[in-house]
């Protein structure tokens, strides 16, 4: 994200979005602090930035991630009734969601404006693929275009070659080639090209 910018009000244009089906946000607190350390920016600073990237946890999160030790969410073993409450009412229970759902709805138009996707610590679960709709969106894109111009890149870390072959079949058949990559979420990426 940070590749040739200058400043860190840079890194939001770096056109990146984070879809994320896990409830922590140990993403946005990497994001939080990679900002400040990188730029040596106030913590201020640094969290109106990583605010202004795009990200989505499709079912939910413990809360807005708080960086100041005096606001209530912020990373902390003190637990009482009251932020149980308000973690129990920030998260969606599966059944809840269904395909047609804000969420799934936006993260497909996103696949769909996008140049690269990145499948990183994915399991490929059938009703989390089916939610997000990806086969439906690269068909799409695949006959509006004449060919699919999204690259696809997949970590596949525990995936033996038959799951690779099923989860190619079911979710990529209108995609020439996707990149899995046995190895963990960093490398992926750097043996993908996506980090240079």
């Amino acid at each position: 994200m940070q590749d040739g910018a200058t400043d860190a009000a840079q890194i939001v244009t770096n056109n990146i979005r984070f879809v994320t089906f896990n409830y922590d946000r140990s993403l946005e607190c990497f994001l939080f602090h990679a900002i400040k350390s990188s730029f040596h920016v106030s913590e201020q600073d640094a969290h109106a930035l990583m605010s202004r990237i795009p990200l989505r946890h499709v079912y939910g999160s413990l809360g807005q991630y708080q960086w100041r030790a005096d606001l209530q969410g912020t990373y902390s073993p003190d637990v009482n009734d009251s932020s149980i409450i308000g973690i129990a009412n920030c998260i969606k229970v599966i059944p809840e969601l269904r395909t047609d759902d804000k969420v799934f709805m936006e993260i497909r138009e996103w696949v769909e404006w996008s140049e690269q996707v990145c499948f990183l610590g994915f399991g490929f679960d059938p009703l989390n693929m089916e939610r997000l709709g990806v086969d439906s969106v690269f068909k799409y894109l695949s006959e509006k275009n004449g060919r699919l111009t999204t690259s696809i890149k997949a970590s596949r870390l525990g995936i033996t070659e038959p799951e690779v072959a099923r989860i190619r079949n079911r979710y990529f058949k209108h995609v020439g080639d996707v990149f899995f990559h046995d190895a963990n979420v960093q490398m992926t990426l750097r043996e993908s090209g996506v980090l240079v």
